[in-house]
């Protein structure tokens, strides 16, 4: 069982991110100097369509073990740890800003969700954060919340 729904879920993610590929040039893709409005999406449907790719090839090499589902045991318990930090995030990204906020939401999901070890948990956050910083501010010019930075 769960092999066939590790297919049908990467199937649909894989149709997802070929239509929004598909649909973004309609929109202007600019350069990678001055990207335009159809850009983002169309980068972000590549990236969907590789990640749903690399989903059907562990589904294909995986097993026919039965997998538990993410609503019962500790799978809720997680989801909604997520939610909250998003909603947490949301409410002190004007006050404390962009890096800040990032860092923790990385450093508290991997921490409590993914069960890394601290060096790890910081270490990722640290990379992910200051790497969104370098293409949004950097690259991409876009005027993002410095709060306490």
């Amino acid at each position: 069982m769960r092999r066939v729904d590790g297919i049908l879920s990467s199937g649909v993610l894989l149709l997802l991110g070929a239509a929004i590929a598909w649909y973004a040039p309609t929109f202007d893709l600019g350069t990678l100097e001055t990207p335009g409005p159809g850009f983002m999406p169309f980068l972000a449907g590549l990236i969907i369509c590789a990640a749903a790719l690399v989903g059907i090839v562990e589904a294909l090499r995986s097993g026919c073990a039965e997998a538990g589902s993410p609503w019962h045991d500790e799978g809720l318990g997680k989801h909604a740890f997520l939610l909250g930090l998003v909603c947490v995030q949301a409410a002190l990204l004007e006050r404390i800003g962009f890096l800040a906020c990032a860092f923790l939401l990385v450093f508290a999901s991997m921490r409590v969700v993914g069960k890394e070890s601290w060096r790890s948990s910081a270490l990722w956050a640290v990379l992910l954060s200051a790497g969104s910083y370098v293409v949004f501010v950097m690259w991409l010019n876009v005027d993002l919340p410095r709060g306490i930075f």
